[in-house]
């Protein structure tokens, strides 16, 4: 046996060794496969680790206390505290179970702007901690990383002193020692330390991440801000560690001191992030499968090649002796052998490449993930590349078999060994039921993570005796599939799509086989060429496709949706600066708080929009009004496309008219010129003329409201909401900004700001699918290669006999640029269309228009240069050296 074992061994050995160049492309596919799941594997792994690692910082303890709102009002600082002797009477209980604590105040409702004596800067929202130096944290030290090294307790010592993140003074260009303005106070504060991000940065705390934080001492923010300012968190650090269920005893005796109060502990967010971790890593080794799988088909493309030219071999192998079941096992030798070579070479690659893509999990998980090498995703990409290179090496094998022995006797025929329609069916099968098997066997975790928490929920919903609720729970166990039924089926369905898309491309192929070469004889050579291995060639470009339509589709609907947006907001609020006052103050009093802050600011338009209900005759509920004060000429023209008649006009102020969306209009059986009854809370009945529809679709700010002018609603009516909004000129803009943020009653942001928040969500959530599309496309890159080293491989004696007439190798080369040039541009443009499609979809749908984006533009020129880099780099790299070959030797041994 063990002979037999080393036979095969040699067998597979001196194959590959004589394969040369085809077979390292082979070796390659597998490398570029197992590469990328590493590396996705690895990041899962490392998110997970910072998930969980930082818990104890995250909580500032083992247990936190909480009297906040998540989400304080509009620029309202008084959130929710506990009281003085709320706040002693939970101190004292900690101080008796002998743990440390840190009572402090957070907030996210703070703006901080750079203030020097010419001008000042941009003002930034930041998440706000008003702290006990002295006390806070009670976990660690924090350390500053300017002045390097300094506690944060040396540094908050005078009474305006303040603390910011590093990536604030970045984003700001602050430095310590400059002077800034926050908000609620014209007095200046001065930057005394940074720190890093990291120290208040979390998945809970996402914000920070994006725009930055500051440290203030609480007493002194007491006199300079607000003296009701008061602590709304507890971070409590027990002497020793404590078990679960002595946790939960602890949770009920803060319970009964603040029963209002929330609590987290570290065993609350272990819970959760371990789920959330589970996910995420199944989640991304999934979509990085496709990577294993384009290496899988890469050495099922090159030993299906390499049979078909070792047939006589076969032949004669058989001939000698040699079984159909022992012919197996050396393809098969020869299968795994690729495989071991490019798993090996994968672990190593992927090793290399997990760092690069740790960083795109750094910007998904707003934290910075600390890069190790883990030996479980080196374990699973190798095993993961075994077994899928096992599961491709079985059709060549199949064909190989079906070789006849009796073909020795005719040398100088061709003869092509295939497959049966029902082994074809089989070997489907097979490779369907496999895969889906592993896809099973990776997402499993998740599932019995879920089904553990539905058991949790089961027992918890049956302690509280809501029997509603308990056989909710139970449908919902009851739906969870098994995971490796859903692994095969979602395979299956992959398959079907696959094949359809094949089909399809395997049909444009052959479209452009047969188009016209105008007498030009390399185009009419590349074009044949092109065509004459059509389902490889399908193949190579579906995945080249996935990876042009995964990224191009990400620059497309990311940035269209954010130029949308910032073009739309100032067109429908009237102005570049929006001011949310608090609710419950009283209009005139915020208006004139605002105006005396803006009195030096250079305004162009200023705009009050306010929301009324009133009852309507012929309506059975209030219908919604708003109005628009505003000496802009063009505020009405963001109002909604017209159904019928006109919108109103600066000139209408006074006049009873009314505007109504096509809804409201259809319900009330109302047309242009129809009279409208309105009453407004207690005030006397008013009567307006309808002079216009919209329709309620394309007006997606105002909603379902109709547009009443200014002047008209009387006095007594009390408006439900009050927006400022003013247009002001960038160089204005950043002292608009600072003058605003000094009113405590109202909360000011400006349109950049939206289009800055809604750019970072993007860039994060973003980020996996960009690395995972990166990743594909260099695996589709490598299968391109191999396909064009295979084309070669067939074609050597057809390119020999080719400079055997006097073809030149400059010119054979050309023929190969072309087509593979042809295979670039054509998976780019179709890959590029189909996301211009998805935004039109999209668009259709939601009956909103995504533009084509200036910065997408380039991105799609980029992608189309890069589809034809990497056309031409696949030519140089595997089909210079045959075609360089000499004539007398391919046409002597081919």
């Amino acid at each position: 046996m063990m002979r037999r074992l080393g036979f095969y061994f040699r067998y597979a050995r001196r194959n590959i060794q004589r394969g040369g160049r085809w077979t390292a492309l082979a070796v390659l596919c597998i490398t570029a496969g197992v590469a990328t799941v590493v590396a996705l594997r690895s990041m899962g792994l490392a998110i997970g680790d910072t998930l969980t690692n930082n818990i104890r910082i995250e909580t500032k303890g083992d247990l936190l206390i909480l009297n906040d709102r998540l989400f304080s009002q509009f620029g309202n600082n008084e959130s929710m505290s506990f009281d003085a002797a709320e706040l002693n009477e939970l101190l004292d209980w900690a101080d008796g179970k002998g743990a440390k604590t840190a009572s402090f105040m957070a907030g996210r409702n703070m703006q901080i702007a750079k203030t020097d004596a010419e001008q000042s800067g941009r003002p930034s929202f930041i998440g706000s901690y008003f702290i006990d130096s002295q006390t806070y944290p009670p976990t660690h030290t924090i350390r500053a990383i300017d002045p390097p090294d300094v506690p944060l307790a040396d540094l908050l010592t005078g009474a305006n002193d303040v603390v910011i993140s590093d990536n604030l003074a970045s984003q700001s260009r602050i430095e310590v020692g400059d002077s800034v303005r926050v908000t609620g106070t014209r007095d200046l504060y001065t930057v005394r330390g940074i720190v890093s991000a990291a120290e208040e940065t979390s998945t809970t705390n996402f914000l920070n991440a994006f725009f930055g934080f500051a440290y203030f001492d609480l007493d002194n923010a007491r006199a300079a801000l607000n003296e009701d300012f008061a602590p709304n968190r507890i971070g409590v650090l027990f002497p020793e560690d404590v078990s679960e269920d002595q946790m939960r005893v602890y949770i009920d005796e803060v319970a009964q001191i603040a029963p209002q109060a929330r609590t987290t502990s570290t065993f609350d967010l272990l819970q959760r992030y371990q789920l959330v971790a589970q996910y995420l890593r199944d989640f991304i080794v999934v979509m990085g499968l496709g990577a294993v799988l384009i290496g899988g088909v890469g050495i099922m493309n090159t030993m299906l090649v390499l049979v078909r030219r070792r047939t006589s071999e076969i032949a004669a192998v058989k001939t000698f002796g040699v079984k159909a079941s022992q012919v197996a096992a050396l393809f098969f030798t020869e299968a795994l052998l690729l495989g071991f070579m490019g798993s090996v070479l994968g672990l190593i690659v992927g090793i290399g490449l997990s760092i690069v893509v740790n960083e795109y999990g750094s910007v998904a998980l707003r934290q910075q993930l600390v890069w190790q090498i883990y030996p479980e995703a080196l374990v699973f990409g190798f095993t993961l590349g075994m077994v899928v290179t096992g599961i491709f090496g079985v059709a060549p094998i199949l064909t190989a078999v079906r070789v006849r022995p009796n073909i020795i006797l005719r040398p100088n025929e061709s003869h092509l060994a295939a497959l049966g329609v029902l082994q074809s069916i089989a070997l489907l099968a097979f490779v369907t039921i496999s895969l889906g098997l592993i896809v099973g066997h990776i997402v499993r975790p998740s599932f019995e993570l879920t089904a553990q928490r539905l058991e949790a929920t089961f027992i918890d919903n049956e302690a509280a005796d809501d029997e509603e609720l308990q056989l909710e729970t139970l449908t919902v166990a009851a739906l969870l599939p098994s995971p490796y039924l859903l692994g095969v089926i979602g395979i299956a369905v992959t398959f079907l799509i696959f094949a359809a898309i094949i089909a399809v491309l395997w049909l444009i192929v052959l479209i452009i086989g047969r188009l016209p070469s105008f007498g030009i004889v390399t185009l009419r050579l590349a074009l044949r060429n092109l065509s004459t291995s059509r389902l490889r060639t399908a193949t190579t470009l579906l995945a080249l496709i996935a990876g042009m339509l995964a990224l191009s589709s990400i620059a497309f609907v990311g940035e269209g949706t954010r130029e949308l947006l910032n073009i739309q907001l100032s067109r429908s609020f009237g102005g570049n600066v929006l001011v949310f006052p608090i609710p419950g103050i009283p209009q005139a009093l915020v208006k004139t708080a605002l105006d005396n802050a803006l009195q030096d600011v250079d305004l162009q338009y200023r705009t009050v929009i306010s929301n009324y209900e009133a009852d309507v005759d012929g309506a059975e509920e209030p219908v919604g009004f708003s109005v628009w004060d505003s000496d802009n000429p063009d505020i009405y023209s963001a109002q909604g496309a017209l159904h019928a008649g006109r919108m109103l006009r600066l000139e209408d102020r006074g006049r009873p008219l009314a505007v109504l969306p096509l809804a409201t209009a259809q319900h009330l059986g109302i047309e242009v010129g129809g009279q409208l009854t309105l009453a407004f809370g207690g005030s006397d009945s008013i009567q307006l003329e309808v002079v216009g529809i919209t329709n309620a679709a394309d007006n997606w700010i105002s909603g379902s409201s109709g547009l009443i002018p200014p002047g008209v609603v009387p006095p007594a009516a009390s408006a439900s909401l009050n927006l400022y909004s003013y247009q002001v000129s960038d160089e204005a803009l950043n002292q608009a900004l600072t003058e605003l943020s000094a009113v405590i009653i109202a909360f000011s942001i400006d349109v950049q700001f939206i289009d800055g928040l809604l750019s970072r969500l993007i860039d994060q959530f973003a980020a996996i699918p960009t690395i995972v599309g990166l990743l594909s496309l260099l695996a589709a890159a490598v299968i391109m290669a191999n396909t064009v080293a295979l084309a070669t491989l067939e074609r050597r004696r057809q390119i020999g006999i080719l400079k055997a007439i006097g073809l030149k190798s400059a010119r054979v080369l050309r023929v190969m640029l072309i087509e593979s040039s042809l295979v670039g541009l054509l998976s780019a443009v179709i890959g590029i269309g189909l996301s211009a499609l998805l935004i039109g979809l999209l668009s259709a749908v939601g009956g909103i228009a995504i533009p084509l984006p200036t910065d997408a533009r380039l991105t799609a020129l980029a992608l189309l240069a890069a589809a034809i880099v990497i056309g031409w780099t696949a030519t140089f790299l595997s089909a210079r050296v045959a075609i360089k070959e000499r004539v007398m030797n391919v046409l002597r041994y081919d």
